[in-house]
């Protein structure tokens, strides 16, 4: 073989290697994108707390209303939120359907259309089958439903020590309820006095935080008498309080859990 065919053969050869990477590079062009590489597609709800900003159930849209907003937030396997009035609580599933069963606090809230919301949209949220991220909406849709949340500016997380709590919520395992009417509790830390009522008696007492726990001294309180589920109510109170809860603060509220699955929501005040 003279040198001209040699260098002709080498082109063609180098020709094809290139033609080869280059088809190679388009392969992986067509891949999705995903979360950093893992393979993974990225998840719709992010940690962040979303605000119900349009819904539309079987043809008809949800009138909303700004002083009952409603929200969701994922954290882990559970979704949680504020629906109009009461907070609520549910799983991811593993079937057709986003979630599974809800639990709800049994508070009500004037005006009335507020509760016939909050029915809508726990109804709605219950048959959603899809989440999607449209730029910074986040789209639940299910058949006949779709629910569009805008992203809601995270909130400062406030110090455990020094503000004013007002107990929102008591949970014992998955259920979840509201105060009972016309009782409010609430739970102020300074230095290393604990003072509060519990919706019957005020106490007071001493108490140090040993890393994510809240280990608080023997309460003393005030005697006065309450109905049975003013008192029942009260007892599972100081009950979290003196079971050494482990401390949760995401914004402005403080959730205090403990082993035996009830557990304390406060908000501050």
């Amino acid at each position: 073989m003279d040198m001209g065919s040699r260098s002709r053969l080498l082109s063609l050869l180098l020709a094809f290697v290139v033609l080869a990477a280059a088809c190679g590079g388009n392969d992986d062009a067509t891949e999705p994108p995903t979360d950093g590489g893992n393979g993974a597609p990225a998840d719709p709800f992010g940690t962040s707390e979303w605000r119900l900003v349009e819904a539309t159930v079987d043809d008809t849209e949800l009138e909303l209303l700004d002083s009952h907003p409603i929200t969701l937030r994922r954290t882990g396997d559970q979704v949680v939120g504020t629906a109009a009035c009461n907070g609520y609580s549910g799983s991811f599933a593993d079937g057709p359907l986003l979630f599974g069963s809800f639990a709800v606090t049994e508070m009500a809230c004037d005006p009335p259309e507020t509760m016939t919301l909050e029915s809508l949209f726990l109804e709605a949220l219950g048959r959603t089958d899809s989440a999607a991220a449209e730029g910074e909406v986040l789209v639940l849709t299910g058949d006949g439903v779709e629910l569009r949340f805008e992203e809601v500016a995270p909130t400062p997380d406030a110090d455990i020590e020094g503000t004013q709590w007002v107990l929102d919520t008591l949970l014992d395992g998955d259920a979840a309820r509201s105060m009972l009417s016309g009782t409010a509790a609430g739970l102020r830390l300074d230095a290393s006095t604990v003072t509060g009522t519990d919706g019957c008696n005020t106490f007071d007492g001493s108490y140090e935080l040993d890393g994510d726990t809240l280990r608080v001294g023997p309460l003393a309180q005030t005697t006065r008498g309450c109905e049975p589920d003013v008192m029942e109510q009260a007892r599972d109170i100081t009950s979290v309080l003196s079971g050494s809860p482990t401390v949760g603060i995401d914004g402005d509220r403080l959730t205090l859990m403990t082993d035996s699955g009830l557990g304390l929501v406060y908000v501050a005040g």
